[in-house]
């Protein structure tokens, strides 16, 4: 089985406030975090693959992330977020990221790569890339949807900006899915039931195709 998850920002109190909007509130960040290992355990199985769109959390070292990577079942894959890319910069010391001389650039972007290997992924991506041909990955929601192609990201949290699911893409926010991975057979469903629905409300003019949104599955 294949799953997805963004933005768990473990230990990452920063980003609390927007997962305060679906938890209860008395629940707290050690709290959240706790669910999500939980969570994911409970779904991921060692076999699983599972892919991380970005913003994996925060940590004082290298070996804190590890640690923490380690006690996380399944086969995992990065797609690196601004935070993941911020904490790399942070812990290595690691400079000429964002250079305007390439070559600096691209040196600086291997070794936060490396970092993410070396934290435990099995695989770490830079830049939005496909997978199973027709999916996209990225962290942050992409410039523009087309169809055939279904794109999946992270990034926005709960900003209604941004639907859940939609006929050609899904937000996989943790907070969008009760802290719990979801798997990509699970977002085929939805986003084929979306486009079902433009079919079934082309016939009465009907533009009200989106399901119920799955914000606060807590």
């Amino acid at each position: 089985m294949i799953y997805v998850i963004s933005d768990t920002h473990f230990n990452d109190d920063r980003t609390f406030p927007f997962d305060k909007e679906v938890i209860g509130k008395d629940m707290t960040k050690k709290d959240l975090d706790e669910l999500q290992v939980q969570n994911w355990n409970s779904t991921v199985r060692p076999d699983d693959i599972i892919y991380h769109l970005g913003d994996f959390g925060k940590f004082s070292d290298a070996e804190a992330l590890k640690d923490f990577v380690a006690k996380l079942t399944g086969h995992k894959i990065l797609m690196l977020g601004n935070h993941d890319i911020e904490l790399a910069l942070d812990l290595c010391g690691i400079t000429g990221y964002g250079d305007e001389n390439k070559a600096a650039h691209y040196q600086a972007q291997q070794k936060i790569i490396q970092f993410w290997f070396d934290a435990g992924f099995s695989m770490v991506y830079a830049q939005p890339t496909f997978i199973n041909k027709f999916m996209s990955i990225s962290h942050e929601p992409p410039q523009f949807v087309h169809v055939p192609f279904l794109r999946l990201f992270g990034h926005v949290h709960t900003s209604m900006l941004y639907r859940t699911i939609t006929p050609a893409s899904a937000c996989v926010c943790a907070c969008r899915w009760g802290f719990t991975p979801v798997s990509l057979q699970r977002i085929k469903e939805l986003t084929t039931a979306c486009r079902n629905s433009i079919m079934e409300n082309n016939a009465t003019g009907s533009m009200d195709y989106f399901p119920e949104d799955v914000i606060g599955l807590v």
